[in-house]
């Protein structure tokens, strides 16, 4: 953490990303720092998701409940390959490459080299893929997968922008990625985001479905038909060209942020 109790800030702009600026927050992140980082809906608290101790850092920065588990942020599928155990499921390669990079989550089983506390405990664990040229262009250069929920005290509005991090976590964190005012990451930006949840038991109606998910934009979709907007559920059979599923019985609530 900061010793002076004002956490450095570096600028980076998206449109015109500097390589020494992403070095900068790369090297943070690789020693086992705390790094605000810009995404396409809030600011993340990133930390390298396999460090330990860099994990402990994240809730205590956050005095977020050990209970809440972390999404583990990466540059591709061969990272998340990474932090999950046996073969990648293909109808997850199918999305990943239908949405990726962009906010979508996949919860799939976790590697042993993931520290049980970015899971809370469980055997699973949620992978996205940012698309936001900061964020992407540092967790390349880093190397190593990104646990980051948002920069703010836990229970507290997510931040959008470097003064709502300084704001929440000011003196509490190692680094802030600011970007310039005419660029800064928007959560109210109408954007697709969803969870996909990955079932490995072969006998359940389908391999992946998707339990949630609200879209105001819907610029992008899924490799099947059977949407139902704002609301959908859609399987694994159906975007494995198995056939549709009615799935309307299967519908979950909107659950809470995932950051």
């Amino acid at each position: 953490m900061s010793a002076t109790g004002s956490t450095p800030r570096i600028t980076i702009d998206p449109a015109s990303v500097d390589a020494e600026l992403v070095a900068v927050a790369a090297d943070a992140l690789r020693a086992g720092q705390l790094v605000a980082i810009p995404t396409e809906t809030v600011y993340g608290l990133g930390c390298n998701a396999l460090d330990p101790q860099a994990v402990a850092g994240v809730f205590d920065a956050k005095a977020r409940p050990a209970s809440d588990p972390l999404i583990v942020h990466v540059d591709g599928v061969a990272m998340a390959e990474t932090v999950t155990t046996g073969a990648f499921p293909a109808a997850a390669a199918i999305l990943a490459r239908a949405f990726w990079p962009g906010p979508l989550t996949m919860i799939l089983p976790k590697a042993d080299t993931v520290p049980d506390a970015v899971t809370s405990g469980g055997t699973t664990v949620g992978v996205r893929c940012p698309s936001h040229p900061i964020a992407a262009a540092i967790i390349a250069a880093a190397g190593v997968p990104v646990a980051a929920p948002s920069a703010n005290r836990f229970g507290q509005i997510s931040p959008t922008s470097a003064a709502h991090v300084v704001d929440e976590l000011d003196g509490r964190i190692d680094l802030i990625v600011a970007v310039p005012k005419h660029n800064r990451a928007n959560a109210a930006v109408p954007i697709d985001i969803f969870i996909a949840i990955y079932v490995p038991n072969p006998t359940s109606l389908a391999a992946l479905s998707i339990y949630w998910a609200h879209s105001k934009s819907r610029t992008r979709r899924p490799p099947a038909n059977q949407l139902s907007s704002p609301w959908y559920v859609l399987f694994g059979a159906s975007i494995e060209g198995h056939g549709a599923i009615n799935a309307s019985s299967f519908i979950h609530p909107l659950l809470p942020s995932v950051y």
